[in-house]
């Protein structure tokens, strides 16, 4: 049995497949399998992936009429045979010992899902979402859960929405700091453009809700896994998309009702007073909040305060006095 399916969606991605593909090929584990999945890309993609698949039958090639990441993605698990799936973004590389040193690790604490990279090792806490490209899935796990794949439709969170669920229906995950993923940033990229898309967001995050709602319908996860799904509240529609995108102050208001009734309804009252506090600091602000107006004045303040501490803490002329005093000010 081939031991890692790597599945990539690939659209206008010329300019840096080669790369990608080529740390593939370098890869210490030879068990594996590349299945490329061209979403009509109008440029010189198909073609370099049919240099592969000419070269090494260990790429296999897709080829689809554009449908979207999402539909690449889950057209590509349809045909992955590997004990274990991977998923990779066509303009992304990973280092030589990447798929080794993850399989070696979930062969060896028996895990369904490994989370990869030392950027999430090294974080506290639980995950309750993850990128597509972080996480190495063990395929008896997709195949036990047919109904759990990227949503079509969605982007951005297609693939937070994939990992949250994946995540809450195994216990079995383990850590690889070891493998590598080298992450490419461009002006280009999709995630960067949505910002210039909040209309388009804002009305797909009640889709998400949807989403979440008959997924802990369908498992009867309310009551065990209420905490995750506050945790993926705290991380996406609040921490990526009301701080991290430039809404206007009706949209941040629209959005302020839409997190808080979804946590007031669904979550609060499954949620116990321990788990709460375990909420990040700034979402729990947000969500004593009277409005969004109410939250971004004390946002501001936050962040003055935030700044006017880290610069008086340095002030501090005594190292070991300094010291004392930066590690109370953070706690």
């Amino acid at each position: 049995m081939i031991k890692v399916s790597v599945v990539i969606p690939i659209y206008k991605a010329e300019k840096y497949l080669c790369e990608c593909l080529d740390s593939i090929v370098k890869q210490s584990l030879n068990d594996w399998e590349c299945i490329m999945v061209n979403d009509g890309s109008p440029d010189n993609s198909r073609q370099i992936c049919a240099e592969y698949v000419a070269k090494d039958k260990r790429f296999i090639l897709i080829n689809q009429e554009n449908q979207g990441v999402s539909a690449a993605r889950n057209n590509g698990l349809e045909k992955a045979k590997g004990e274990f799936v991977f998923f990779m973004d066509a303009d992304d590389g990973i280092n030589e010992q990447f798929l080794q040193s993850a399989y070696d690790n979930t062969i060896a604490e028996g895990s369904d899902l490994v989370i990869c990279g030392k950027q999430f090792f090294l974080k506290e806490g639980k995950k309750t979402t993850l990128p597509a490209w972080a996480v190495l899935i063990r395929g008896k796990l997709l195949n036990e859960y047919p109904d759990v794949r990227f949503p079509i439709g969605i982007q951005p969170c297609e693939d937070g929405l994939f990992t949250h669920r994946l995540l809450a229906l195994t216990d079995k995950i383990s850590y690889n700091p070891e493998a590598d993923y080298f992450y490419r940033q461009y002006p280009e990229q999709n995630h960067r453009q949505i910002n210039s898309l909040c209309d388009k967001v804002l009305m797909q995050i009640p889709q998400w809700m949807r989403i979440l709602e008959s997924f802990y319908d369908e498992y009867g996860l309310w009551e065990s896994k209420a905490a995750h799904l506050a945790g993926f509240m705290a991380e996406e529609p609040f921490g990526w998309r009301y701080l991290g995108m430039p809404f206007t102050p009706m949209q941040r208001q629209e959005l302020f009702v839409i997190i808080k009734s979804f946590m007031a309804t669904k979550i609060f009252p499954l949620l116990n007073n321990e788990e709460y506090e375990k909420l990040p600091f700034l979402f729990r602000m947000f969500l004593n909040s009277k409005s969004a107006r109410d939250f971004d004045f004390k946002y501001k303040i936050y962040k003055l305060i935030k700044k006017c501490g880290k610069f008086l803490v340095r002030l501090v002329p005594v190292k070991k006095y300094r010291k004392k005093l930066r590690e109370r000010y953070f706690k």
